[in-house]
């Protein structure tokens, strides 16, 4: 790798850890989970109620790339409904003052461990509904 490829990747995983961090307070967290619902809510409505609305995009599915955007429009809208959720239900303990010394270590593993296991639910939730929306138009 050269080094804008290593420059483009530092600045792409610090954009994600950003995002992951705005995501935890609670003034960014409860939209995000509003909005992951009502598009969730949305997109079912349409699935169920009018099957006849997934027809185009899964003669999309024959297209290759088209699929990326059904399949992300499937996967985001739950996945962040269940990050926010996850935030909202399980609040992070650094609104306190920040540990130092002693105790910082057991405070920053604990806040990495509660945040991957956030991201796995989310992205189960995603898949899920992807897996479902599709079994269901069949």
């Amino acid at each position: 790798m050269n080094d804008e490829d290593n420059e483009f990747l530092e600045n792409t995983v610090n954009q994600g850890t950003n995002m992951l961090d705005r995501m935890e307070r609670p003034e960014f967290s409860r939209p995000a989970a509003a909005v992951g619902i009502v598009g969730t809510a949305v997109i079912w409505f349409m699935v169920v109620i009018f099957p006849e609305f997934m027809d185009p995009f899964l003669s999309m599915f024959q297209m290759g790339k088209a699929i990326i955007l059904v399949i992300t429009i499937l996967f985001v809208f739950p996945s962040v409904a269940a990050l926010g959720l996850g935030h909202i239900l399980f609040p992070s303990l650094d609104d306190e003052a920040p540990v130092t010394g002693f105790g910082s270590g057991y405070q920053q593993r604990d806040k990495s461990e509660k945040r991957w296991k956030l991201i796995i639910a989310a992205a189960m939730c995603g898949i899920l509904n992807v897996i479902l929306t599709f079994f269901l138009h069949r």
